[in-house]
């Protein structure tokens, strides 16, 4: 199994198999969905952060893997955003580069893991 697959792994959750897949462009959600519905997942996807806010208040979605959006802060703050009102959401940020700030300000927030994207 990807690494990534058991990280979007949520135990006692009804929808632990569902998985929002937000990124800035078609090819990098197509490679998040094609590894996590290789493992088992079904998958939703977006492209904006406004519209992941809207699929995530129908609380049909245990895990959030997001790709940076237009930075590493911007994904920090969406993050916040997201878990200010859904707590048990579990948050995966993948980042192109590894920024050691961001990674421990990403956890800090609350973000389950922050990942280069390594895959």
């Amino acid at each position: 199994m990807h690494i990534l697959a058991g990280y979007a792994q949520r135990r006692g959750s009804a929808t632990h198999r569902s998985v929002l897949v937000l990124g800035p462009d078609a090819e990098s959600v197509s490679e998040l969905e094609t590894i996590l519905g290789g493992a088992g997942y079904q998958t939703d996807r977006c492209h904006t952060a406004e519209v992941a806010l809207a699929v995530l208040a129908r609380g049909k979605h245990a895990t959030l893997v997001a790709r940076e959006l237009e930075g590493q802060r911007e994904a920090i703050a969406f993050a916040r955003q997201v878990l200010s009102s859904q707590e048990e959401l579990s948050v995966i940020l993948i980042a192109d580069d590894l920024v050691p700030d961001a990674a421990i300000g990403a956890l800090q927030t609350g973000v389950f893991d922050y990942m280069t994207k390594s895959f």
